[in-house]
């Protein structure tokens, strides 16, 4: 500016802006509410921040920038910056404002447009904006009216956290300093810029990739665990009726135990509208709560809901899909508008594993024909690198599974669908059934529909009965098979190799198979077959006299090669072949007669595809599963199998005959002669230990201060001492004062296999409570003796043999004599 200035031109237009600031002070706070509201549905975690023009800088800027007229070049009198995560972010945040507000196109300024190759960064970008009429206020943003005055203008830049770190700490310093900066500093600060552009552009790649697993509520909590995190949220909530974020958290929560009640009455009460991803679960809760009157109110009010969340953000790819889904159980006419919207959401993220089935069942349900699967096989395996992704960050569970089952199957993938599918059941609450019933019978019926989608169904028939927990499930019986088995007593599965290729690797485990059913009396399922390990079961059964009973399920036509055991009672599962279809009709008849999965016990050796199968459905359903510890194939695989290591219930044991007879014979009935002082004895036991570990200068805590884990090892040692006696042939009784009487010994022989057995209860008790072998850590679970008897070094094996030692002068203090059984007697 050169010239004389203008005092009283200055005076003038200072005082017209100070006039009128007041209104513009309204109207920045009118602006500034819109875009925190506009943030809750576009950027939750977004940065809104707001400014009216000084008297001072105002005063400056007409000045400086030569202003003939400023009230009205002027264009940021009234201003308001967000600061937003990603660039993404930043374009859905622009594409909102030019939707609600009169965008001024020739001030629109966009930098990054307008960057040479070698150029950084000043990529913020300003909208001049007016109130349009009709747009404000509303239900989601009350506003006063007054205060929108559509002949101002008001500024508005949009940028990421790091732009504005680039421009908050360089650029309004540099370029607006009235200064020359010198040639040093331009270079230092275009390093920060680039190096700035980098982090931008690596904070995008996180977030699209935490967007793209993050569907769902994180973690694989348990019921139990979720419940208590939906209560403790609840209670947060109440204490700020008006956290939207808070409120979105408690009903995925919520929508992922199948609470519907819980979700819509989170809406009633919300302090204000709800925004939109609120209204978009209760319009899921609703529509599940009413799926069986698509019809009704209920039903009709959930997709009023859902379009309502589908209008406020027509780019939301969950959104687009719970509408289809709603509109697809809502009766005739409701699949071709589902196909629609399913359609529109597969523009946005072909990738989406539920946009993608979502589209896939939409076809097949229209064509009668999955034929074309054939030329989906890149993007069914890009869904299928998406459920991995979600499953390893532990989001989005276990619907994840339930995709991963679903794509597998549409890729032709049977084993690796059942195994997804297994896993899914573990975790997956009773309502998530019938949701993935509803799917397989969608499918059923479809020319060209790869093999397993009966598998699938006979597999989440079985979860959802396990789920049930209400006895004999009755959607089981028409499955049951004919003249089936009655099963009593005990049940133990044995799977593992049969493939002749193992033949000879699987008959040495004849003898550790013998002495883990020495004593056995029940039911042992197994394979049927005189091959690898069902041959032995059926040996074992042979020679047992009666005591154990062998079942197995075979198909219809046997491989050429391959014979029955004659020792098995045998039933029919499928007409070709082995398959999944003989572990799933075992399991189908004993949750039919009534037996609990939980009762259920299942040893794994070796073993192909099916009997890993067979081991992810036991545990699927609850059972307790221990698998031999390196004998090969599969048993390997699922011991390093991380998806299932967490499981309880899942054991490596170690080829030791102690432990897995443990496995096999637990749990054990509580020592009936002294149910009423066992505490006591415990209590004694460990007094003993503590004085053995003083003479080694190790010290061990008291009884009253031992941590539960070690006093319930010590209760479940008296618990085994009349298992033990048992074992060998020796009764207890009651005799009163036995102090002065000889005190009875065990032969070294006995001593022998007690502590033996001692230290096989000690590794189950152990491996069942989550323990892994490995350098001693109390805080991991780990300690180095859970390993086989033979490999324990001798003063390892010191402290059983003294603790069985102790026994005799124990029980003699509590009044309890021993002596050996005369031969014959029972």
């Amino acid at each position: 500016m050169s010239g004389t200035v203008d005092r009283q031109w200055f005076e003038g237009q200072v005082c017209l802006f100070e006039a009128i600031r007041p209104e513009c002070e309204a109207y920045t706070q009118s602006l500034e509410r819109i875009l925190k509201h506009a943030a809750l549905v576009v950027a939750p975690h977004a940065l809104v921040q707001s400014r009216t023009k000084s008297i001072v800088s105002f005063a400056e800027k007409i000045l400086r920038k030569g202003y003939r007229e400023p009230l009205v070049q002027m264009i940021d009198l009234c201003g308001a910056r967000v600061i937003v995560h990603t660039r993404a972010e930043a374009h859905a945040f622009s594409a909102w404002i030019k939707k609600h507000f009169r965008v001024e196109e020739v001030a629109e300024h966009d930098p990054a447009k307008h960057l040479r190759a070698r150029e950084f960064w000043y990529r913020s970008v300003h909208h001049v904006v007016q109130f349009r009429n009709g747009i404000f206020p509303t239900e989601d943003v009350p506003v006063e009216p007054g205060a929108l005055r559509r002949d101002l203008r008001a500024e508005v830049q949009v940028r990421t956290i790091a732009e504005h770190c680039w421009a908050d700490v360089g650029h309004d310093r540099l370029y607006k300093s009235g200064f020359l900066v010198p040639a040093r500093l331009e270079r230092e600060y275009a390093q920060m810029a680039a190096l700035l552009e980098a982090v931008d552009e690596a904070c995008t790649r996180i977030a699209d990739a935490v967007t793209a697993y993050q569907t769902g509520v994180a973690g694989d909590k348990s019921s139990a665990e979720a419940e208590h995190e939906l209560e403790v949220l609840e209670l947060v909530f109440s204490k700020d009726p008006g956290n939207a974020g808070l409120a979105h958290q408690i009903a995925r929560l919520a929508l992922r135990l199948g609470k519907w009640d819980r979700v819509t009455a989170l809406v009633k009460d919300f302090a204000r509208r709800p925004p939109h991803r609120l209204r978009l679960c209760a319009g899921i809760a609703l529509c599940e709560q009413h799926k069986g009157d698509p019809g009704g109110p209920g039903h009709r009010e959930g997709r009023a809901f859902l379009e309502d969340a589908v209008r406020a953000d027509p780019e939301d790819v969950e959104g687009l899909m719970a509408l289809a889904d709603a509109l697809a159980g809502a009766g005739e006419g409701g699949a071709s508008a589902a196909r629609q919207w399913y359609e529109r959401a597969f523009e946005k993220d072909p990738a989406n594993p539920r946009v993608l089935v979502g589209c896939v069942r939409g076809r097949i349900g229209q064509t009668k024909s999955a034929s074309f699967l054939a030329l989906l096989q890149p993007t069914l395996d890009a869904a299928i690198r998406r459920c991995r992704d979600q499953i390893e960050a532990e989001v989005n569970l276990p619907w994840a599974y339930f995709q991963l089952g679903e794509l597998h199957l549409l890729r032709g993938q049977p084993y690796e669908s059942l195994a997804a599918y297994a896993r899914a059941v573990r975790s997956g609450a009773e309502f998530m059934f019938d949701a993935a019933l509803a799917v397989v019978d969608q499918l059923d019926g479809a020319s060209g529909l790869p093999e397993g989608a009966d598998w699938v169904r006979r597999l989440l028939l079985l979860g959802k009965a396990v789920r049930a927990d209400a006895g004999a499930p009755a959607h089981l019986a028409g499955l049951r098979s004919q003249d089936g088995p009655d099963f009593g007593g005990r049940v133990v599965i044995v799977a593992g190799g049969c493939d002749e290729s193992v033949e000879a690797r699987m008959q040495a485990y004849g003898t550790l198979l013998r002495s883990t059913f020495a004593t056995f009396t029940g039911t042992i399922l197994s394979g049927g077959t005189s091959a690898g390990i069902s041959g032995l079961v059926g040996e074992l059964a042979a020679e047992s006299g009666g005591r154990i009973r062998a079942v197995a399920y075979l198909p219809e036509a046997l491989p050429a090669g391959v014979a029955p055991h004659p020792a098995y009672e045998c039933y029919t599962a499928g007409a070709r072949d082995f398959t999944p279809l003989q572990p799933l009709q075992n399991w189908i008849d004993l949750l039919a007669a009534g037996v609990r999965a939980t009762d259920v016990k299942l040893l794994g050796i070796n073993g192909g595809r099916i009997a890993a199968f067979e081991y992810r459905l036991a545990l699927a359903l609850g059972a307790r599963v221990g698998v031999v510890d390196d004998s090969g194939r599969e048993a390997n695989k699922l011991a390093a199998d991380a998806e299932w290591w967490s499981i309880k219930g899942l054991v490596r044991l170690p080829v030791d005959a102690m432990t897995l007879w443990n496995f096999v014979e637990a749990p054990f009935p509580p020592f009936a002669d002294v149910a009423q002082r066992r505490e006591e004895l415990a209590r004694c036991l460990h007094d003993e230990h503590r004085r053995a570990k003083k003479a080694e200068n190790i010290s061990l805590a008291e009884w009253e201060e031992l941590p539960p884990l070690y006093k319930e090892s010590s209760l479940q040692l008296v618990d085994h001492i009349a298992v033990k006696l048992r074992y060998l042939g020796i009764e207890a009784f009651p005799a009163g004062d036995l102090r002065a009487g000889e005190p009875f010994t065990f032969t070294p022989e006995e001593e022998g296999t007690l502590a033996e057995m001692e230290h096989g209860r000690w590794n189950v008790e152990r491996l069942l409570d989550g323990w892994t072998p490995g350098p001693r850590a109390e805080g991991k679970r780990r300690h180095p003796n859970l390993k086989a008897w033979q490999e324990l070094s001798a003063e390892e094996k010191r402290y059983d043999y003294n603790l069985v030692r102790q026994l005799p002068g124990l029980l003699r203090q509590f009044g309890i004599g021993l002596r050996r059984r005369k031969a014959g007697k029972a």
